[in-house]
């Protein structure tokens, strides 16, 4: 898989510090090779540096979702990127995975970015949600600080499709999604729970 052919403008304007907060030299190989930014319409975001961009830099980032989703977040994580619902690519201890927003659990893809490159390639729609992001710049945009939340939780039933998806700043995707998290967290399967549904 060609990243470069997939990839949107868009690219740090500061350069990386190697072994800042990621020990993973196959990690900075590809960053070194590809560089981070957009790929995939939109749908799978790298974060970089960026004093600019507070939505693009990795430190920034990984201090926020840690201050929203606060102890349903191991400590140890680093955010390196999104998909296009604003689910976190992670490092942690236990190695590479997907946060996931409406649970906060984690879900273990590699233990090492190479790896995680492989079965991300192999499995890219899933991964990033990049056919949902084609189907909706047919008639609508997607800024950077913005993603794709569902209306009706995907954890609930919600369908993955365009009718029920909204734009969201990444900030009040992950303010809301916490919330969600909170309510369900511990429920048994089938609970009834109650939740507002944000406007577009």
């Amino acid at each position: 898989m060609n990243f470069l052919l997939h990839k949107t403008k868009f690219k740090s304007e500061e350069k990386h510090v190697n072994n800042e907060l990621i020990f993973d030299s196959n990690y900075w190989d590809f960053i070194n090779l590809v560089g981070d930014g957009f790929f995939f319409h939109n749908s799978f975001h790298l974060f970089g540096k960026s004093e600019n961009n507070s939505f693009h830099d990795l430190i920034f980032r990984t201090e926020l979702i840690k201050s929203i989703y606060k102890d349903m977040i191991p400590a140890d994580v680093v955010s390196f990127g999104e998909d296009l619902f604003g689910n976190h690519f992670v490092y942690s201890s236990e190695g590479i995975g997907l946060f996931q927003l409406e649970t906060a659990e984690i879900e273990y893809i590699a233990s090492d970015f190479h790896e995680f490159i492989g079965e991300f390639t192999a499995l890219i729609d899933y991964y990033t949600g990049e056919s949902l992001a084609v189907a909706w710049l047919t008639n609508h945009t997607i800024d950077y600080e913005e993603r794709l939340a569902p209306k009706l939780p995907f954890i609930v039933n919600g369908l993955y499709e365009v009718e029920n998806l909204y734009k969201i700043n990444y900030v009040r995707n992950l303010q809301f999604h916490s919330d969600l998290a909170i309510q369900i967290k511990n429920l048994p399967d089938g609970t009834t729970i109650k939740f507002d549904i944000l406007p577009e």
